[in-house]
């Protein structure tokens, strides 16, 4: 196994744990909020804390999170274009095989 399979393993299974975790959390608060008065939130006068307003914050809050990963990846790919440029289309041609050579 490359690396890079093992560390896209590694994510894959450390993924798993935390959906599991996640899973049993929500589960835990099902079994709870299901014995509470529905008004068991106390209302707030400035924010409305229906559950169409909470979906909002989160769509919003993980749509910015999507753009805050997608950020750090150009990031980190432009400091390692930085540090090993790629190969310009001239260098890339040269060094591709040629057909007199297969």
């Amino acid at each position: 196994m490359s690396p890079i399979q093992t560390l896209a393993s590694l994510n894959e299974k450390s993924l798993d744990a935390l959906t599991t975790v996640q899973d049993g959390i929500v589960a835990a608060y099902k079994r709870t909020a299901s014995v509470l008065p529905a008004d068991w939130i106390p209302a707030a006068p400035v924010v409305p804390l229906t559950r169409g307003y909470l979906a909002q914050v989160i769509e919003e809050s993980y749509a910015f999170q999507t753009k805050v990963l997608e950020a750090n990846k150009r990031f980190a790919v432009a400091l390692v274009d930085a540090a090993s440029p790629a190969p310009t289309p001239a260098q890339a041609a040269a060094k591709a095989p040629t057909k007199a050579a297969k």
